[in-house]
């Protein structure tokens, strides 16, 4: 999955993180969200591929042993 993130005013650990189709995309959820809006982007957003995991992904400990 390819996600979005950009950095805020706030400074580290303060990231706005969202999915989107594009860059764009991103731009726009985020400057339709007021709370979004008041944390104001420093820079350009950043795309990365991360994996996705849930519960499921893992063994149950119980069974396994």
């Amino acid at each position: 999955m390819e996600i979005y993130y950009a950095k805020t005013q706030f400074g580290h650990p303060w990231i706005i993180l969202g999915d989107a189709i594009s860059e764009e995309a991103f731009l726009c959820e985020v400057e339709a969200d007021e709370d979004f809006q008041n944390m104001e982007l420093q820079g350009q957003p950043v795309k990365i591929t991360v994996t996705y995991l849930t519960e499921n992904d893992f063994p149950d400990p119980v069974k396994i042993t």
